[in-house]
């Protein structure tokens, strides 16, 4: 296997990206993305093999599983690329699991990802900051939440390899009739589950309100006119054309930085 440090020479080649997808959805949903990425430079794009019924065990044995799968295709997806580096992209929930899956302690038995799979992470719309979520997958995220911040190593500030963006998408653009009016309480009731009282009147990507999404110590983003995710939000979302158009180059400036001085993106 090559050696995982790559020289400042592999930075002239695009990366390698994982693609892991958020609560609750399928990987096949994401298969649109791929191309997306691809036309920006990327070698090769792989979306972890998360299926809807894996979310759904999550809810009631906790997100060491999932973690694990995620692991897992990150070091198959660097000994693809000869070894180097990869850029790791985590949907909402999915930028929990590629904490979970790179932390240095293992959480609730989870795979951890073999030191330096990983150069640089990049998460749209994760509820990094949640204060409340409720439910029993509510449980569970906020069991991963405290497991992260209580052995945080190193403390923040990060080394080069984070960057996590939130966006402020205005539900009150999109008009009238009843699917703006659904997006409208979708969005409510979501805000209110992560950040609990003051959430009524919180701006967010539709899901996830912008003082969730930065992450401690890492570079962050703050996009305008992305929603959480595609169709039910419409095209403009984080991971469309329009979004990577945003976002696509600081990534790529940190995942190279990250090769440069040979950085690992450990969080916990």
């Amino acid at each position: 296997m090559a050696d995982p440090i790559a020289s400042a020479d592999d930075s002239d080649r695009g990366p390698a990206v994982l693609f892991i997808g958020g609560f609750p959805t399928d990987s096949t949903w994401y298969e649109p993305t791929r191309g997306v990425v691809l036309r920006r430079g990327a070698t090769r794009v792989t979306i972890a093999p998360l299926r809807l019924w894996h979310w759904l065990a999550a809810a009631f044995v906790g997100l060491g599983p999932a973690a694990s799968i995620v692991a897992r295709a990150m070091d198959e997806l660097s000994d693809e690329d000869g070894g180097r580096p990869i850029l790791v992209v985590g949907h909402s929930g999915g930028g929990i699991l590629a904490r979970l899956a790179l932390a240095r302690k293992s959480f609730d038995g989870a795979c951890q990802a073999r030191p330096g799979a990983v150069g640089a992470v990049v998460t749209l719309g994760t509820p990094h900051l949640a204060k409340r979520v409720d439910g029993t997958f509510g449980y569970h995220g906020r069991r991963a939440l405290r497991f992260l911040a209580r052995h945080e190593a190193p403390p923040p500030p990060r080394p080069a390899g984070w960057l996590s963006i939130g966006s402020h998408w205005a539900a009150d653009d999109l008009g009238t009739g009843w699917l703006p009016r659904l997006r409208r309480a979708v969005a409510l009731v979501c805000y209110v589950v992560l950040l609990g009282a003051g959430g009524e009147r919180a701006h967010g990507d539709g899901m996830v309100p912008l003082e969730c999404a930065p992450l401690p110590g890492a570079d962050h983003l703050r996009l305008e006119g992305l929603a959480h995710g595609p169709k039910f939000w419409g095209p403009r979302w984080y991971a469309s054309d329009e979004g990577l158009d945003r976002w696509w180059g600081s990534a790529m400036e940190i995942w190279q930085r990250s090769l440069i001085s040979g950085g690992e993106p450990q969080v916990a």
